[in-house]
């Protein structure tokens, strides 16, 4: 009985990575950002349009009220908040482990009187292990149509 073994060398990682979050870097926080790639193909690809600037007419305001969401806490942190001039279609992803598994959040909001909010503390229903997670946040003007703005958050998950 003769047997042959066959294999060869990968020259790419067959899923791309995202860049890594960092607990402790919050520079971009509310600011237009370009993603890589993968990124890019992930979170923006079924936009019409993605210009390489934000609409700064669009928002006031894009901001997080916390950086630490605590698994076994019932403070209500935290909480993604922005202020637009004009109605937004707004979707946050957090990567949860592997391509395309998201917990995530939607907003058609046409209030443009007030600061609206979003309730990120709710990922603790998730019991998510303790480390970074990245938020990537993406406005548009309507549901996949033209995006205004887009960039990330990163939060750290504590017991």
């Amino acid at each position: 009985m003769s047997m042959m073994l066959f294999s060869c060398d990968k020259d790419k990682d067959p899923i791309p990575q995202f860049r890594t979050p960092s607990c402790t870097d919050t520079t971009d926080d509310g600011q237009f950002e370009a993603f890589t790639e993968p990124e890019a193909h992930e979170f923006l690809r079924f936009y019409q349009s993605v210009p390489d600037s934000a609409d700064n007419s669009a928002l006031s305001y894009v901001g997080i009220s916390s950086h630490i969401l605590y698994n076994n806490s019932i403070a209500y942190d935290p909480v993604f908040k922005y202020k637009q001039n004009r109605p937004t279609n707004l979707v946050i992803y957090m990567p949860i482990g592997g391509p395309e598994k998201y917990f995530s959040w939607v907003r058609n909001n046409d209030n443009i009187t007030d600061t609206a909010t979003v309730a990120i503390f709710n990922a603790r229903s998730l019991s998510l292990s303790e480390g970074c997670y990245r938020l990537y946040y993406v406005f548009a003007d309507s549901a996949f149509g033209k995006v205004l703005n887009k960039g990330h958050m990163d939060i750290e998950v504590r017991r």
